[in-house]
């Protein structure tokens, strides 16, 4: 990493500490230099809040990469997933879209990234996001391949912000400071545990053709409609590219389709009762 590099980075992680999203999208942005040097501050910056927030990371970067910025490890030490950074000011087409996927797989070479570092799930952080047909592309059901835009990048800068001790004020009470660092103690934990076994219930993490079919015979809601409608997407693939981007959006299958069937307002004022995680369990026969 060379110094300009180091400096850039540094402001970007102190914006971060203060969950300051809009001005480090705006740094992201206007970066001046190189394509290489911005990508590469892009891909530091990304592995210094995922290992700040409890995982292992390493970047690689640069020629003959095979479409590898950044390995993401799991506790094992064993790769979990390969991660893609862009950082342009345009929405990633659809042709980008294919070849990094093509690269991952290893379809015009013998050895592609997934069985270089025997992982099967792609990453793709796109600071612009995609366009509609980038998110349309149907990639093989053999390989995991998520798509993140910035909405996600600012999860994981909150993410970051709460992990990091706060500075407290001298004229608080005692009794407040200690209660206030137990609270940020028990986040920091419940977060990390969380982390390293949201997996634990084996919910599966792409639709199989009989998940698809399930789907498709339940009924559209009026939310779902509009949602087809706003996003552009056809009536006939709709189910699954909504299941799919809401999963992008909030980190796995399941909250997906919870978000599917109960709606995404709901979800987020924690109103969703049962019905949605039922209707999860019903699709993939849990």
């Amino acid at each position: 990493m060379n110094n300009n590099t180091s400096y850039q980075v540094k402001i970007l992680l102190k914006l971060a500490a203060n969950n300051r999203s809009s001005k480090i999208y705006a740094i992201l942005n206007n970066l001046d230099g190189s394509t290489t040097f911005k990508g590469d501050v892009f891909e530091i910056f990304l592995a210094e809040l995922y290992k700040r927030i409890g995982w292992n990371t390493k970047v690689v970067g640069g020629k003959n990469d095979k479409g590898v910025d950044i390995l993401l490890f799991n506790s094992k030490q064993k790769v979990y997933a390969i991660i893609q950074a862009k950082n342009t000011k345009r929405p990633i087409p659809k042709k980008e879209i294919v070849n990094e996927c093509d690269n991952f797989i290893g379809i015009y070479d013998s050895l592609g990234a997934s069985k270089k570092y025997s992982c099967d799930t792609l990453i793709i952080f796109s600071l612009n996001g995609y366009t509609k047909g980038a998110w349309n592309y149907d990639y093989p059901a053999t390989h995991k391949i998520y798509r993140y835009e910035w909405s996600y990048i600012e999860s994981l800068i909150k993410l970051y912000s709460n992990s990091l001790p706060k500075i407290k004020q001298k004229t608080l009470p005692k009794k407040s400071k200690n209660t206030k660092k137990i609270l940020i103690s028990i986040i920091i934990l419940v977060f990390f545990i969380y982390l390293k076994f949201a997996n634990s219930n084996n919910f599966p993490t792409v639709l199989t053709t009989d998940m698809i079919t399930k789907l498709n015979h339940t009924s559209f809601s009026s939310s779902v409609k509009q949602d087809c409608k706003r996003l552009n997407y056809p009536l006939l693939n709709c189910r699954k590219q909504l299941v799919y981007k809401y999963a992008q959006v909030y980190g796995s299958l399941q909250k997906g389709l919870i978000i599917y069937f109960c709606g995404l307002t709901n979800f987020k004022n924690k109103n969703c009762g049962s019905y949605g995680k039922n209707m999860a369990d019903y699709i993939v026969d849990k």
